[in-house]
């Protein structure tokens, strides 16, 4: 069966030269938010709760398709070889109707549903704060997969945040959270896993990455600090992180062992205190 499509407003007319129930003009009208179908459902109907109508004067019917009280569209047939037949035509039309207006609510509790476990997979793997990947995610990912060459763990802290939380409140330290969490990532690539594991602490693993990418990445997020810095026009909210990186290709402190992923960021760890222990001492 071949159709041609029209359409007017945001609403699809499907029209047909088929000679369903010996018709000559078969149009299913897809109901949608423009006013155009809810105007031409009020024209036809008097009464709202009707699910069909038949004009034995100009030989058309009209049938909703609508399940437990949502209409999805409607079939306006007409032009009938046999318009005498039009009351069985319309008993016809309202069963495929039925039927057509089930296969459509299957399918749109099936979207919904499908929607709905999409947005449980993103809530479970993503910081409501910030928007990046959370610790759940992160160890998912490290543990189910080993660490690539050319990998290097960044581990970044917030300078000063308890400070800012003890003196001017929660929603202070929310602030500069966020702000930390664009900082980061704006810096790094699309590629790499920035998450927030908790707190004002935040892992990324950076992939494709050899030694002068991760020294550059560690530019780029003092670049993305000075930025945000310059534009916050409340100095409560100028951002300060420390920064440790620890990259595949360096000697693994425990001798003759492999690098894990625990024992890289260990080291990325090490590395962050010990410039926020700087930072203090000057």
């Amino acid at each position: 069966m071949s159709y041609r499509r029209q359409k007017q407003g945001d609403m699809t007319v499907k029209t047909s030269p088929c000679h369903i129930f010996g018709a000559g003009r078969v149009r299913f009208l897809e109901a949608g938010d423009d006013d155009y179908f809810g105007t031409y459902i009020r024209d036809e109907f008097i009464n709202p709760d009707d699910e069909f109508k038949i004009d034995e004067d100009d030989h058309y019917l009209v049938v909703k398709l609508r399940r437990y009280g949502e209409t999805f569209g409607a079939l306006e047939i007409g032009a009938f070889q046999q318009p005498e037949k039009i009351n069985d035509y319309a008993n016809f039309a309202l069963s495929i109707a039925r039927v057509s207006a089930l296969a459509i609510s299957n399918s749109v509790q099936y979207e919904l549903l499908e929607r709905s476990r999409d947005e449980v997979a993103y809530i479970s793997y993503h910081d409501s704060l910030t928007g990046l990947y959370n610790r759940n995610y992160f160890n998912q990912e490290t543990s189910q997969h080993p660490i690539p060459a050319q990998a290097c763990a960044f581990v970044c802290d917030i300078d000063g945040l308890k400070r800012v939380n003890d003196d001017y409140g929660h929603a202070w330290g929310d602030e500069l959270i966020t702000a930390a969490g664009r900082v980061l990532k704006k810096a790094f690539r699309e590629t790499d896993l920035v998450a927030r594991v908790g707190g004002d602490e935040f892992y990324i693993i950076g992939y494709d990455c050899d030694l002068t990418v991760a020294a550059n990445l560690q530019q780029r997020i003092f670049s993305s600090i000075s930025s945000h810095n310059e534009s916050v026009g409340d100095a409560v909210l100028r951002l300060s992180l420390s920064v440790g990186y620890c990259h595949v290709d360096e000697a693994n402190p425990q001798k003759d062992q492999p690098w894990t992923w625990e024992a890289l960021f260990h080291q990325a760890d090490q590395r962050m205190y010990a410039q926020k222990t700087e930072k203090k001492s000057k």
